[in-house]
């Protein structure tokens, strides 16, 4: 078998070198991050299973709170909460408003344009 072989320039050999750290480099931030990222959602998933059984609990404590109560008071309340969770659409806000008629005006602005063109 024979061998081969190649020259190269000295400075093709340091920017091969210089992108080979930089890629290592690169790696291991994109490691870091990973682990970080990891750590963040353990604390959230664990945060989470944490309000899932406050959540658990109150539901108790409400339902112990209501069967407590006479027939015909919780009835009412229940009613009242039923239409009270019924809300209106709210209107647009100025600011809002002011954001749509601005793009509007670039949407005219590029068909006047185009019309211009062609």
């Amino acid at each position: 078998m024979e061998t081969k072989h190649i020259r190269i320039d000295s400075e093709d050999i340091i920017s091969a070198k210089r992108e080979l750290l930089q890629s290592e480099i690169d790696t291991l931030h994109l490691i870091k991050r990973i682990r970080n990222y990891n750590i963040l959602r353990k604390k959230e998933l664990a945060l989470k299973a944490k309000i899932k059984q406050e959540m658990g609990f109150l539901k108790s404590k409400i339902n112990l709170i209501i069967s407590t109560m006479p027939k015909e008071a919780s009835e009412k309340k229940v009613q009242s909460v039923e239409v009270s969770s019924i809300k209106p659409k709210k209107e647009a806000s100025p600011f809002q408003e002011k954001i749509n008629k601005d793009l509007q005006k670039e949407l005219d602005e590029i068909k006047a344009k185009l019309a211009k063109l062609g």
